[in-house]
């Protein structure tokens, strides 16, 4: 995330969960107490669709945080000069990259997929399930 938001996402995220929280930085990364961790609120990014419509990308805190200790987790966040959305969005979505025209999908994974074997799958421009796939990547937080 832009570190121009970091203040407000931090605060955020300490105060929109089920109950508030502290998050301490410590060497650049953002570490909370793992009893509080269960606290936090999932993170939701909103792509524009190809018809222009909010497309959201929900990551659950379950997949930001990371157990460093028994006592501390840290998050898997970090402030830069661009929206990267890495490793966090990738647990629980499949997530198909065109890089010819520029568009990113991504699509949740449902417990059925779950239980069949899955290999890569490409999906055309022309198949019946290509136009949930096909988003045009531009992040902005949840609040």
């Amino acid at each position: 995330m832009p570190w121009g938001i970091a203040e407000k996402a931090l605060h955020w995220l300490e105060t929109a969960g089920q109950a508030s929280v502290t998050i301490r930085e410590d060497r650049g990364f953002f570490e909370i107490s793992c009893q509080d961790a269960e606290y936090l609120p999932s993170i939701t990014y909103f792509m524009e669709g190809l018809n222009g419509e909010e497309v959201p990308l929900e990551i659950p805190s379950t997949s930001y945080v990371y157990k460093k200790t028994e006592a501390i987790c840290i998050l898997a966040i970090t402030f830069g000069d661009r929206w990267i959305i890495g490793l966090p969005a990738l647990i629980g979505h499949y997530f198909l990259y065109d890089w010819q025209n520029a568009r990113i999908g991504f699509a949740k994974v449902s417990v059925y997929a779950l239980l069949i074997q899955i290999s890569a799958v490409f999906v055309s421009s022309t198949s019946p399930g290509a136009k949930f796939l096909q988003l045009i990547f531009t992040g902005r937080l949840a609040t």
